[in-house]
């Protein structure tokens, strides 16, 4: 009943995102068709292809987290429907791992939705040459590092997952949607200026969920994926886990 009561709750902005995609797909295919026809495209159209893919991702994933991570149970308690949600025969974690999860099935599928469309597109207005091009490893621009494509999207799937969860954790912990959105763009956007600061001044690189971030190169031992990729995992769960403590904790 309550994965239903959230489908309803958050099917209106997951319909609007993909109003919104499709409309830029028609802009982009015709577009790009029209290059194609003028003979502006060609060379390696496999990097830039797989580049506006993972940009178009992080943005749905960026977007959608913050749209979708402060509808649960904390949101409806600033509602006033909280108390009668809570009454309901079930445990109070139950509402706290079912809205998670189906926030995140939510932000996967988009995520997969956007990633399938670009590819598409491209090959649309490209051919099939394109994909004789593809690779697992490319460069997205002439100086940059070597980039691990199947890396890069498990890394924005982890993106997705710690934002949602923060704004989940903080809009439970402060039963309030619109603290717990501000309170985590705060920590997002001050976790990156802490980040460019001491990578700029001491040289010292912060963990980063970016997709630009994961390379084929020599790095500290606690940004390489073996170990970045469990810890952020970690955490991520962690959020969730950190909501039912607080629901279990909160007097309503």
């Amino acid at each position: 009943m309550y994965l239903r009561q959230y489908w309803r709750d958050t099917r209106r902005p997951f319909y609007i995102y993909l109003s919104v995609l499709l409309l830029f797909v028609l802009i982009w295919l015709t577009g790009m068709i029209h290059a194609n026809r003028i003979h502006r495209i060609s060379g390696n159209l496999w990097e830039p292809t797989v580049a506006i893919t993972f940009v178009v991702t992080l943005l749905c994933a960026l977007v959608m987290t913050f749209v979708l991570g402060n509808n649960n149970v904390g949101s409806e308690i600033q509602k006033g429907t909280g108390d009668f949600l809570l009454t309901r025969p079930r445990p109070r974690h139950y509402f706290v791992w079912a809205g998670w999860a189906a926030g995140m099935a939510e932000i996967v599928a988009l995520m997969t939705i956007s990633a399938v469309v670009a590819l598409g597109c491209s090959t649309l207005a490209v051919g099939p040459a394109l994909w004789r091009q593809a690779r697992w490893t490319i460069r997205l621009n002439t100086d940059g590092p070597i980039t691990n494509v199947p890396l890069i999207a498990v890394k924005l799937v982890l993106l997705a997952a710690v934002i949602f969860g923060l704004i989940y954790f903080l809009t439970v912990l402060f039963k309030n949607a619109a603290r717990g959105v501000v309170t985590s763009l705060a920590i997002v956007f001050g976790y990156y200026a802490i980040s460019e600061v001491l990578k700029q001044w001491a040289g010292i690189s912060l963990p980063a969920l970016d997709f630009a971030q994961h390379v084929i190169t020599p790095v500290p031992w606690y940004l390489a994926p073996r170990v970045e990729i469990p810890v952020w995992t970690i955490l991520a769960l962690a959020f969730p886990f950190g909501a039912q403590v607080a629901l279990n904790r909160a007097d309503i």
